[in-house]
């Protein structure tokens, strides 16, 4: 699995509505790519990070790095589109490198001093807490850091929808000829929209 070492990830504009956009390892991986496909096989098999994936447009890197000596930190990242951001938001965050994303590391201390030794040690540690039956109930492991930020991102869904609805009510009491042309404006603009997209 060879990858390129590009760690800028900037949210795109446009979700795709739930779908694993990219998957990368990076650093130790990519001398090691027996332990990557573990790790990706591992997150495969965890049911509520796919879950997670379907729901958002997600990037995940796996990544290992020697810290010092023979130690070693091993992490996954997921970096999300958070679709509850406007253009503003998301273009600020690109310019400042303060992207969505989740992340489980582990760390080695040196392991005789080899680093093949460690990155598996760290690996299997990383491993657990990705599996759907790895620290159950700590806030360290996937599962749980998924679901903290899928809460967070709901009751934000949840928040726009109401803002939405009494933009809606406060339009119905507007004179109806100004609704009607509003709708069929909007009804226009979807129409474009789905001729474009049905030329992409």
């Amino acid at each position: 699995m060879r990858v390129n070492e590009n760690r800028n990830y900037c949210v795109k504009n446009t979700p795709t509505f739930g779908a694993i956009k990219s998957v990368k390892c990076t650093g130790l991986y990519e001398e090691f790519p027996d332990l990557g496909k573990d790790l990706v096989d591992t997150f495969r098999a965890n049911p509520k990070a796919m879950e997670f994936c379907k729901k958002y447009d997600v990037d995940i890197v796996f990544s290992a790095i020697q810290t010092s000596m023979s130690s070693v930190k091993t992490s996954v990242e997921l970096f999300y589109d958070d679709i509850t951001k406007g253009k503003f938001k998301k273009f600020w965050q690109s310019l400042n490198s303060n992207e969505d994303k989740v992340t489980v590391s582990s760390f080695s201390g040196t392991y005789n001093y080899d680093i093949p030794a460690s990155l598996r040690v760290t690996t299997l540690a990383l491993k657990e807490r990705i599996a759907a039956a790895g620290l159950k109930g700590s806030k360290g492991d996937l599962d749980s850091r998924l679901k903290i930020t899928d809460e967070k991102l709901q009751k934000a869904i949840a928040g726009r929808a109401d803002i939405l609805a009494k933009k809606r009510a406060k339009n119905a009491a507007k004179d109806p000829a100004q609704v009607k042309l509003e709708e069929d404006t909007g009804k226009l603009e979807d129409s474009i929209k789905n001729l474009i997209n049905s030329s992409k």
